[in-house]
């Protein structure tokens, strides 16, 4: 079994990453922005687009995962896993930049990770 070198993950794993976490994020922002839309349109409850909100997050770390699963061939539900976790990671970062705090993300912590990991996982092992 060869090691990687830290030189060699970022040379070859570090890009395919990155793309597949801006490629998460863009399918989160259409969706979003449908799920706007549909608010404007359609006056949905807060419920309705809490429940829309999850089904975004799920959708974008299957999708995320199906996409690195196919790119690794190898261990793709440590890559799915990865990438759920790196999404999670990232929203809670701009979650902080934006509320200046965790007050609004605290109670779903845990959920949301969970939703993001599991999603990922699931979608790199179905790729």
């Amino acid at each position: 079994m060869e090691k990687k070198s830290a030189a060699g993950f970022m040379k070859h794993e570090l890009p395919l990453w990155l793309f597949t976490l801006t490629g998460a994020y863009i399918i989160t922002g259409l969706l979003l922005f449908l799920l706007a839309f549909l608010v404007y349109q359609f006056h949905l409850g807060e419920k309705v687009v809490d429940i829309a909100i999850i089904i975004v997050y799920i959708l974008a770390n299957f999708l995320a995962g199906i996409f690195i699963g196919k790119k690794k061939k190898v261990k793709r539900y440590l890559a799915g896993l990865g990438i759920g976790v790196g999404y999670f990671v990232l929203l809670v970062a701009v979650s902080l930049i934006c509320n200046h705090g965790f007050q609004d993300f605290a109670g779903n912590f845990f959920t949301t990770l969970a939703i993001c990991a599991g999603a990922g996982t699931i979608g790199g092992m179905l790729s």
